[in-house]
């Protein structure tokens, strides 16, 4: 009688939690040891970490290198399905645990709705629209104030209008 074989892990899922997984761990971890700010900003506006955040950051950055290490050592190590669920049941409590906290901090923020969090989401675009557009248009005004006269009598000799000079010169 020939025994069952053991079922094996996908392949989609070793990859990501074998070697994404770990990169993911290591970055978060890295963003609660050195940029708090950072990391509370995606959850207070305008946050100023005190010691308790540094704390509670460093705690959870060093879950984070817990849940890397396992990922990355771990589940190489072992090809028994239940150590994955293992793993996994673990890593998916903690989730939980971090999205009920976010839950109820954006909740009392009034930002669970979702036109709230398009239209910060569109804020936040359009502060960096604003910032590239501040900086390509200084460039464009140096450019055009080195080359102001040599621009204008170009187009004075390229054109006989004087609507079009002047609409050219408003720039």
């Amino acid at each position: 009688m020939s025994q069952p074989t053991a079922p094996s892990i996908p392949a989609f899922y070793r990859i990501f939690f074998t070697y994404l997984d770990p990169i993911i761990c290591a970055w978060g971890a890295t963003m609660d040891f050195f940029m708090p700010t950072v990391v509370l900003s995606s959850h207070i506006p305008s946050p100023t970490p005190d010691i308790g955040h540094a704390m509670i950051l460093k705690q959870r950055g060093g879950g984070m290198l817990n849940f890397g290490i396992m990922s990355a050592v771990l589940l190489r190590y072992t090809n028994d399905m239940n150590v994955w669920r293992i793993v996994q049941l673990s890593c998916f409590v903690v989730d939980l645990a971090y999205y009920w906290a976010v839950w109820e901090v954006l909740a009392k923020q009034g930002r669970l709705s979702l036109l709230t969090e398009i239209s910060r989401a569109v804020d936040c675009f359009h502060g960096i629209s604003a910032l590239v557009l501040t900086e390509f248009d200084d460039c464009v005004h140096d450019v055009q104030n080195a080359d102001h006269e040599f621009f204008n009598k170009l187009v004075e000799s390229r054109f006989e209008g004087d609507a079009v000079v002047q609409l050219l010169q408003m720039f």
